[in-house]
């Protein structure tokens, strides 16, 4: 009766159907209208596929965008989380050093730390020189001022510095801040 012959893709206006000879003319022209109207409404169910296909994935390409700057912002937030913590790790292992070693410092000198604050070493050559400037015209907090028992840097050369002074011997088990 008729035949379809395909046609490539990019014409798709070119579409042509054979009949045979002994078809009548009205007929041809209806099942022409008819395959062109089927034609039309398989263009416009493809056309409204797409449209929804488009739309769907534009949805979906906007959801994936604002997962993906959501991540990245829980990604930067925690990057400069773990980057303060980092830094206040150091600032705290400094901050212990400088403690432990003002307390060592304290100590060497035979005072006491104030329980409260955490003094500094200006601060203790400052309460030192105050000290040792009413005695002595010296303001070194390691020079021993006039008043001091300490042996004078005269007398270390005679001494034997492993061995306990005359009036020494008996606190040679003294505890000092290298055997405390």
């Amino acid at each position: 009766m008729f035949r379809v012959t395909p046609v490539p893709e990019n014409s798709k206006e070119q579409r042509k159907v054979s009949f045979s000879p002994d078809i009548d003319e009205s007929y041809r022209h209806q099942v022409v209208d008819k395959i062109k109207n089927l034609m039309d409404e398989v263009s416009i169910i493809h056309e409204k596929e797409e449209k929804t296909l488009k739309k769907q994935q534009e949805n979906e390409s906007w959801e994936f965008k604002q997962k993906q700057e959501l991540e990245l912002q829980a990604f930067l937030k925690k990057q400069r989380d773990d980057a303060t913590a980092f830094k206040n790790v150091h600032f705290n292992q400094y901050n212990d050093l400088k403690e432990r070693q003002t307390q060592e410092t304290w100590k060497l000198f035979g005072a006491k730390a104030p329980a409260n604050s955490r003094p500094s070493i200006t601060s203790m050559w400052e309460q030192r020189t105050n000290n040792s400037s009413q005695h002595s015209s010296r303001n070194s907090p390691w020079s021993p001022s006039s008043s001091s028992n300490a042996p004078s840097p005269t007398s270390w050369s005679k001494q034997n510095p492993w061995t306990p002074s005359n009036g020494e011997k008996d606190k040679h088990l003294q505890k000092t801040y290298w055997n405390s």
